[in-house]
């Protein structure tokens, strides 16, 4: 209960920001096992 008080309390006043974007992580991941698999 306190927990989802104190929850409560920071997203009050708080913008929510919803992007609907790929992973850079992901895409980083990618190109990486790319590169790793051309080099045989």
């Amino acid at each position: 209960m306190t927990t989802a008080a104190a929850i409560d309390r920071l997203v009050h006043h708080s913008v929510i920001l919803e992007l609907n974007l790929s992973s850079y992580r992901l895409e980083k991941s990618r190109h990486g096992k790319k590169d790793v698999e051309g080099d045989d």
